[in-house]
């Protein structure tokens, strides 16, 4: 049927992908949203501790921007770094429910601390995705997007290496520098012209 030519819907929580419906209108609305809310009898301590003080833990964004300038990922993108999040923010929260600390927190404080271990899981995620676009940069076209999702996930001085290097291989075109140049984070940077010694 349907289900099985649509992609996998990514777990949130786990990282992992879930089953979707089988058959009829829900093989293609499935929430996916649906593992927070559903009760489940074999609940981890992570999910749990989610669902008892109301994490918000969503799904990621299929787009990444930087100045203006979107970016989505493909599929198969979307499902490696977003199952990467999801494994990452879950380790995370793990080592945060298990810890001593974490029972002396109230819910807020507690609710709070969840939040960030799935934010910091989403941010390492995006980062180590923006390092393998660099990576996979083999000709002029390829870059705009790669450097888009660069300058929106690393740290600013990886950034601009990373657009010195493009430029030294030839990878930089004159499109994607003016491109870049008119669509400025807004946090004072130096144009890609100025880092790249034009």
């Amino acid at each position: 049927g349907l289900s099985t030519m649509l992609p996998p819907v990514i777990d949130p929580i786990t990282g992992k992908p879930r089953e979707r419906a089988t058959s009829g209108v829900g093989a293609v609305l499935q929430s996916e949203f649906e593992s927070a809310g559903r009760e489940r009898t074999d609940l981890d301590p992570v999910e749990r501790a989610i669902l008892e003080v109301g994490a918000g833990v969503g799904a990621m964004d299929r787009s990444v921007s930087s100045g203006g300038l979107v970016v989505r990922m493909t599929q198969d993108e979307y499902v490696r770094v977003a199952s990467r999040a999801g494994l990452v923010g879950r380790s995370r929260a793990a080592a945060v429910v298990l810890s001593p600390r974490y029972a002396a927190m109230n819910i807020a404080r507690k609710q709070e601390a969840i939040e960030a271990a799935y934010a910091d899981g989403r941010t390492q995620a995006r980062t180590e995705f923006a390092y393998a676009l660099l990576g996979t940069v083999r000709a002029p076209e390829d870059a705009k997007k790669a450097l888009v999702v660069a300058r929106a996930a690393l740290a600013r001085p990886v950034y601009e290496n990373a657009l010195r290097d493009l430029y030294r291989r030839g990878m930089l075109d004159e499109g994607t520098i003016r491109l870049l140049d008119e669509h400025p984070t807004g946090r004072d940077e130096p144009t890609v012209q100025q880092v790249v010694g034009r």
